[in-house]
């Protein structure tokens, strides 16, 4: 065998074995990158506002024994540096949480300010692993029913339920709706969970449009003397910012995006989180 062909048979294994070795460390990292992203895991989480200063998450399961969690709040969205601690420099006003074992399955953060809208981040580390989990929600510090008027609103959207002006039955999701136009603004009755239109004016005795779950679509009719229990509501019960029907877990719900003139539909299970901004002037 020539020198030659000896040769290039040398080079021909050197090759293989280079790329042997290469996919084995690819592998591995692959292998270890799925590793940290499974032992940073974490299922089941639910935030829950306590009152209208303190915020509890939960959560069901970690993927590691030594993961450790901590819950963060601002008015804006939260920065990270690349250890999964913010970055002071663009959310220095961050509140953080005590730092707590992921067996521990719930943290409270306190010290929120009321009525207040915060984005939450439940983020998970492993002391092990470089990286972090975040798990993001936002909330509103807006616990209860004002005692006077006031506009339903989407949580991230502009505007707020409204009663059609042509329709008393109608109701729709008004991306335009403020706090001079009275088919935009709402009463809530709390000895009968009724919430009711003040669109006849704040000093009308007439029966005013109430709310009610039309198999399945927000809609309006008049009160009734004695309400039904597809018109009563309970706002915020579980800490969510949701109007639901009282006693269960049929929700308002939009779909996102939310388009002016949109339906709201009473689903269970709904996502959609709202706010009463109190109108005093009406």
């Amino acid at each position: 065998m020539s020198a030659g062909i000896v040769f290039g048979v040398i080079i021909l294994l050197l090759i293989l074995a280079a790329a042997v070795t290469f996919l084995i460390l690819w592998l591995n990292s692959r292998n270890k990158k799925n590793t940290e992203v499974k032992d940073l895991n974490i299922t089941g989480t639910k935030f829950t506002l306590n009152n209208q200063t303190a915020v509890t998450a939960t959560w069901e399961s970690i993927g590691n024994s030594k993961d450790q969690v901590v819950l963060y709040a601002d008015t804006t969205p939260i920065n990270f540096n690349s250890d999964g601690s913010p970055d002071t420099s663009k959310s220095p006003k961050v509140l953080s949480s005590n730092k707590v074992s992921g067996n521990a399955k719930t943290v409270t953060l306190t010290g929120l300010n009321t009525n207040t809208k915060y984005y939450l981040d439940l983020v998970v580390t492993n002391p092990d692993f470089t990286g972090f989990n975040p798990v993001s929600e936002t909330i509103h510090t807006n616990g209860n029913v004002p005692e006077t008027s006031f506009i339903i609103q989407e949580l991230h959207t502009n505007g707020g339920i409204s009663l059609d002006v042509n329709d008393s039955t109608k109701v729709t999701y008004d991306t335009k709706a403020n706090k001079t136009d009275v088919n935009d603004l709402w009463s809530y009755d709390k000895v009968r969970f009724t919430i009711s239109s003040r669109n006849l004016g704040i000093t009308s005795t007439a029966n005013r449009p109430t709310l009610y779950n039309n198999n399945g679509v927000l809609a309006a009719r008049n009160a009734q003397a004695t309400p039904s229990s597809d018109s009563q509501w309970e706002y915020n019960v579980k800490g969510d910012n949701k109007w639901c029907i009282k006693g269960t877990d049929v929700c308002m719900d939009l779909e996102q995006p939310v388009k002016d003139g949109q339906e709201i539909k009473l689903v269970s299970g709904a996502n959609t989180k709202w706010v009463n901004n109190s109108v005093t002037t009406v």
